[in-house]
């Protein structure tokens, strides 16, 4: 158990160490599973692609590996940026297309149509990222993260 003699040396210990451990480990974690579980039902479960075989949870959108997350900290606040970093065939970063759907910001999908000709439902919008912070928000899962991790370092939190 670690004692401080001030409160200044326990928040510089808290806000350096045991922080930054807990959002790298705790939350992340949890975040990135969540959102694995919203690629499932938003992105995979709605249709079966006719033109590619999908990668799924290993290499593709739900795999938890292809994301990169950077904290700020302020003095009562951490935040964490979670970015999907999986690319498509053609090397660009497909997150925000499938989030927002075929023509966001000019991007747009290699196979436009099924064999039949008609367009399939994936040009729309998938929103996988929407649905993530929309689930955390209602079950606050990132937060009991946060308190596991804390619990870890010996710190009880409520």
């Amino acid at each position: 158990m670690a004692y401080f003699k001030d409160l200044k040396s326990l928040f510089s210990h808290l806000h350096n160490n045991v922080i930054p451990d807990v959002m790298n480990n705790e939350v992340v974690d949890t975040v990135t599973q969540v959102q694995s579980r919203k690629v499932q039902e938003e992105v995979y479960d709605p249709y079966t692609p006719f033109e590619y075989n999908r990668r799924g949870w290993v290499g593709g959108l739900a795999d938890p590996n292809n994301n990169i997350a950077t904290f700020s900290y302020s003095v009562n606040e951490v935040s964490m940026l979670l970015q999907n970093i999986t690319k498509g065939e053609n090397g660009y970063y497909i997150a925000p297309l499938i989030e927002h759907g075929h023509g966001y910001k000019g991007m747009e999908y290699e196979y436009t149509q099924n064999r039949d000709g008609t367009q399939d439902q994936y040009m729309r919008s998938r929103p996988f990222i929407s649905e993530t912070i929309k689930y955390l928000k209602a079950t606050m899962l990132h937060e009991d993260a946060f308190k596991r991790g804390l619990k870890r370092h010996g710190i009880d939190a409520y």
